[in-house]
């Protein structure tokens, strides 16, 4: 048994048709972060260094680390966004850089 549409279905439906249009093609609101850089200690000359990795970036993202602008990281770091480095120089600077995969 199929029920017919009452006269009220008829005047919503307009209302719903534009309700279910706005929730279909609303974008997700994103905030401008940078790659928050992280340094923690962990030790016996160790540093953990991690960054975020942001929904705009392609997915083929890769990544390099520089210790004092010298390259660090063997291979290119690929679906990570973190590295534990050993070092006994105390005041260097770390710096993860962005390269497209």
């Amino acid at each position: 048994m199929v029920i017919p549409p009452t006269k009220n279905f008829f005047k919503i439906l307009p209302a719903l048709l534009i309700l279910f249009q706005v929730g279909a093609t609303a974008q997700r609101q994103m905030e401008r972060l940078d790659r928050g850089l992280l340094a923690v200690d962990v030790g016996e000359g160790g540093v953990y260094v991690g960054w975020r990795l942001p929904g705009t970036d392609p997915a083929d993202v890769v990544f390099n680390v520089h210790r004092n602008d010298v390259k660090i990281n063997g291979e290119p770091i690929i679906q990570s966004t973190n590295i534990t480095v050993f070092s006994d120089q105390h005041n260097a600077t770390i710096t993860p850089t962005f390269l497209a995969g």
